[in-house]
Formats: structure tokens, C-alpha cells, sequence
């Protein structure tokens, strides 16, 4: 509104050591493209910076820097990709041509004319009015979780404290044309810009309408609905919007599980027909976090593997006759028990190669405490088990029988 960001300027202009590998889609890239998420940044850029809790003023800065060693996963302005780092690249946009940090942006420009006296961007101020405990479930049960930093660098896509009345008077804003109160903050036409569809969204190859500026722009049961929904390890929200109606709604919990994701946005959704006094969808997606218990049954069948081996073994000591022939020795009790341990090696290699271990242990720390322990003890296994089997049989006096 005040002319000082050009949403079709590239993001250099305002950032001029911004870098990917790619010389020409780094100066393509525009403040618009990080807007609605069609930069081509890619979703794990955005996921890995939320496991660095580096304090410092410039962390955002320096992880902003390290993508000039990215790889782009599609050209810039092709199609929606979801990346946190969109946005905070935006917050260092805001800097740069504000002069002034996000956090005091945030505060000047948002927080006081919308009278948002309970909403913050340090945890610390928070914690001194009020602020709820945090859960993280771990197979299915919150668990209180206290003192949990905040990642500073990716404060711009999603580190900000509020509460239900605050952001009411966000919704009411958004739903009265830049207005809140006596105080215009942005123009109606600004508004119009952040609701306007931009680009189409899809998830396996399902339409999931399409993105803004911020929102996800649908139509549920011919009412046209904004929405957005957003998780921290241990809090969760959704908001939506029915211009039309001139209503809103705002759901936190201070509970979350990589998991809940899916399942907070239907019941969001559902609870957004209901507002709009529609008959909400049923729900999909709930068996996913409701299944996480099932993950303790994998080491209680890896054990139940190791003893069913050693019985074998000691079957095929006492009976010769029950011995496999090579081929079936080599093919049904090495090679084909070797797929599922090498499957569970690969998913900690992958993590530790991908720098998603951090991520996944602050929003999925159940899964991934398993899928380490169990991939730890399934590598060891299948060379142990493959050792014990062959040692067995050179060992064996007696000839392998074909059965």
C-alpha cells in the first residue's frame, strides 16, 4: 500500500544476494511467485529450517543464503508447491524495505491497529500472559511439552502467538475491506488482491482449488470459502473465511502431531460448513493419527522374527530332512527376508541424507524414534540373520536335500 514492495519486482531487487543454482530462475523469481507459492521452491527447504533454532537476528538471513546450493524442483512460475521458505523470504523482503525487523513490523503494523493485545512474536513475552501448554502426541497420547524454542529464522511462515479474540479481529479485517474499526489498513482492493485465486492446487492429481495470497481459495457446497491451516509441534490452528456471508471462524489447539494436519483441516472444514449451515463432508482422514499406536507393533514382530529364525534353525539341526534346497535357501530364507530389513535401513539413510531427521523428530518424533530403532536393529539383523543361516549350513555334515 505504501508503494515501497512491487509484487511483480524480482525478489533480487529487494534481496540482491538472493541465489538457487539456477542463474536464471534466481533473477525470475518475484515477490508475486513467493506470494502464491509458485516459486518452485521446493516443500522441504521450507520444513528443514524449523529444526534450526539458531537465536541470532540473522538466521533467517543465513538460511535464506544457503539456497544458493538448491535445486529448483519445477521452473519458476509453473505450478504450486507448499514451502515455508516462500515466506520467509517475504519476512526478509519486509525487512529490507521497512528498515525495520519482522517482529517490529508485525508489532506496529498488524498487532496495534488491529488491537490484538494478545498476540506476540517471542515466546518469552507469551509465556508471561498466559500462554497455554504445548502437547506433542506421541503414539496417539499428548504429552505436555514445555519450554520448546521457536525457530527464529521461519518466524515469517508461521511462528507468531495469538490467541481466539485476536484473531477474530484478523478475521473481521479481512472480511470488512482492509478495515478494523475506525482504521483502514489496507485498501478494499488490496484485500480483493490477497483473496483472488491464483494458482490451481491439486494433491494426486485431485483439484484442490487454488492459492492466494496466504489462502486457499475453494468452493464447498456452492459457498466460496478462504481458508488456511498450520501446525507447530506442539500447537495447531485453522481459520477460514466466507466472504459472502461476512463470517469467520478460528480454531487453535494446543496439541499436534505431523499427522493432525489433515485431520485439523477437515475438521475445520466440517465445522466451516456448519457455520455456513451447510452438512459437512465425513471424515477421511482420522484413521492416520489414530493409527499410530499400530507403529509399536513393528519391534514386537522384528523380535518375533529373530525367534521364529532361531527355531528354524534349530528345526533344521535336528531334522536334516527338513533343510531347504539351495534355491529356496538363497530365495525364500536369505533374499526375501533381506526386502523388508533393507526397507526399514533405508528410511533413517534417506532422513539423514535428506536433513530431514531434525523436522521429522520435533512433528513426528513416535515415527521417527521407531523408524531409527527398528532400522538400526534391522540392518544388524539382516546380516546377522543371513551370517547365522549360511554358517549353519557349510557347517551341516549333512547334504542339502531337494524338496
Amino acid at each position: 500500500e505504501a508503494g515501497r514492495v512491487e509484487l511483480d519486482a524480482p525478489v533480487q531487487r529487494y534481496l540482491p544476494w538472493f541465489r538457487v543454482v539456477d542463474p536464471h530462475a534466481s533473477v525470475q523469481m518475484t515477490v508475486r511467485h513467493l506470494l502464491n507459492q509458485t516459486s518452485g521452491l521446493p516443500t522441504s527447504a521450507g520444513w528443514i529450517p524449523l529444526a534450526d533454532f539458531d537465536e541470532s537476528p540473522f538466521a533467517a538471513e543465513r538460511q535464506a543464503r544457503a539456497l544458493s546450493t538448491l535445486k529448483l524442483t519445477r521452473p519458476v512460475g509453473s505450478a504450486h508447491e507448499y514451502s515455508n521458505m516462500n515466506y520467509n523470504l517475504l519476512g526478509l523482503i519486509i525487512e529490507a524495505a521497512s528498515a525495520k525487523s519482522y517482529e517490529a513490523y508485525i508489532e506496529n503494523h498488524i498487532f496495534i491497529p488491529l488491537e490484538m493485545c494478545h498476540s506476540y512474536t517471542k515466546k518469552a513475552a507469551a509465556k508471561q500472559n498466559g500462554l497455554a501448554m504445548g502437547h506433542r502426541f506421541w503414539f496417539s497420547r499428548p504429552i505436555p511439552t514445555a519450554d520448546l524454542p521457536l525457530p527464529r529464522g521461519s518466524q515469517a511462515s508461521g511462528q507468531l502467538i495469538s490467541c481466539a479474540e485476536d484473531m477474530a479481529h484478523y478475521l473481521i479485517f479481512h472480511l470488512n475491506g482492509g478495515r478494523y474499526g475506525n482504521v483502514q489498513i489496507i485498501s478494499p482492493a488490496g484485500i480483493a488482491e490477497l483473496h483472488r485465486p491464483a494458482a490451481p492446487v491439486s494433491f494426486m492429481g485431485a483439484s484442490l482449488g487454488h492459492y492466494g495470497m496466504g489462502w486457499y481459495c475453494e468452493e464447498h457446497n456452492q459457498t466460496k470459502i478462504l481458508w488456511h491451516s498450520g501446525i507447530v509441534p506442539d500447537f495447531a490452528s485453522y481459520m477460514a473465511l466466507f466472504p459472502e456471508q461476512k463470517k469467520g471462524l478460528v480454531l487453535l489447539i494446543n496439541a499436534d502431531h505431523f499427522m493432525m494436519n489433515p485431520v485439523i483441516t477437515e475438521i475445520g472444514s466440517g465445522l466451516a460448513s456448519l457455520l455456513a449451515e451447510k452438512q459437512p463432508s465425513p471424515l477421511k482422514f482420522g484413521f492416520l493419527f489414530m493409527s499410530m499406536p499400530a507403529l509399536l507393533l513393528i519391534p514386537l514382530l522384528q523380535v518375533v522374527g529373530v525367534i521364529a529364525t532361531l527355531r528354524q534353525l534349530r528345526r533344521w539341526r535336528q531334522d536334516p530332512n527338513s533343510r531347504p534346497s539351495r534355491e529356496r535357501l538363497w530365495g525364500q530364507h536369505i533374499l526375501l527376508p533381506l526386502i523388508p530389513n533393507l526397507a526399514f535401513v533405508a528410511i533413517p539413510l534417506w532422513m539423514l541424507a535428506s536433513r530431514m531427521l531434525g523436522f521429522m523428530l520435533l512433528f513426528l518424533q513416535d515415527f521417527t524414534l521407531i523408524a531409527l530403532i527398528c532400522g538400526g536393529f534391522a540392518g544388524m539383523w539382516a546380516f546377522l540373520r543371513t551370517g547365522l543361516i549360511l554358517r549353519f549350513m557349510r557347517k551341516s555334515q549333512t547334504p542339502i536335500s531337494i524338496r
